[in-house]
């Protein structure tokens, strides 16, 4: 896992426990720095606030729940900055050099090596395209033009990535995967509703499963709820990141809920189990808020 991942081949002189460690302070600084980025150019240039929301994301309890599965780590660090990247080339229009740069980080976390982590990323830029709002709200031109820019971006990002896809898609065809799993298979490890309050709160009486761990904090949790009920922040923007925490939720309760359970053996749904990771989703739309 993580042959081919550039970063991993820095850490190639140190021993494995030592590899690992500086691996998760390089890629949650990534994920801090990618965050206020993103902040800062898409929701508000504002520096506190973008400050906040990069230590909401990268300290967050998802986060700092999957050191213990680097891929994870490595590949959802890759997140903002490909949202940043989708940001300057459909909104700002910088088709040139953002075009590849998203490629090529896509790529990246591709090769890091956890599949459903890229799978996640991508549904995350879908609804970044669909719902960010447009300068015409009665048209279809500016979806179909946005998600054909995403679609050069994807194919770019697999031709980079294919030294590792290409192995990956043989292994999968040989695998218990291979013919997808069905709605029971694909669920296992749903963040169950009775768990959601441990899951979104600080966990007094002992160590939660990880994968469905999605603290950010009281103080986050507090900020989000204001940006949310305070109509001082109406607006589509702020929308985009409801639907995000809100489908991010909705999908980590996986077969709790009607919605998942439909979609749980439909193309590239039915490839993975564990839905508690579609917490990543609302941890970002979270911190966003």
């Amino acid at each position: 896992i993580g042959t081919f991942y550039p970063l991993n081949w820095l850490t190639i002189p140190f021993s494995a426990p030592d590899a690992i460690r500086i691996s998760i302070i390089c890629h949650v600084i990534l994920a801090a720095i990618g965050t206020y980025c993103f902040f800062y150019r898409a929701v508000s240039p504002t520096i506190i606030p973008a400050l906040i929301a990069s230590f909401v994301f990268a300290l967050s309890g998802y986060l700092s729940a999957h050191i213990e599965q680097i891929n994870q780590l490595q590949g959802m660090a890759w997140l903002p900055w490909l949202m940043l990247c989708l940001h300057y080339l459909v909104v700002d229009r910088h088709y040139g050099r953002y075009l590849i740069l998203l490629s090529i980080i896509w790529a990246l976390q591709i090769l890091s090596g956890h599949t459903q982590t890229v799978f996640i990323s991508g549904i995350a830029l879908g609804l970044y395209l669909l719902f960010y709002p447009t300068e015409s709200q009665v048209s279809i031109k500016p979806y179909l033009k946005r998600l054909f820019l995403l679609s050069i971006a994807v194919v770019i990002a697999i031709c980079l990535a294919s030294p590792q896809l290409l192995p990956t898609l043989e292994l999968t065809g040989m695998s218990n995967r291979g013919a997808g799993f069905d709605a029971n298979q694909a669920t296992a490890f749903s963040l169950p509703p009775n768990y959601l309050a441990r899951a979104l709160l600080p966990s007094y009486d002992g160590q939660l499963f990880t994968e469905y761990i999605a603290y950010i904090g009281i103080v986050g949790l507090g900020l989000a709820a204001i940006a949310i009920i305070s109509p001082r922040y109406s607006g589509q923007k702020r929308i985009v990141w409801i639907i995000f925490a809100g489908i991010g939720l909705i999908f980590a309760l996986g077969r709790y809920t009607p919605i998942y359970l439909t979609i749980a053996d439909s193309s590239g749904f039915n490839l993975f189990r564990v839905p508690a990771r579609w917490l990543a989703l609302y941890t970002f739309g979270m911190a966003m808020l």
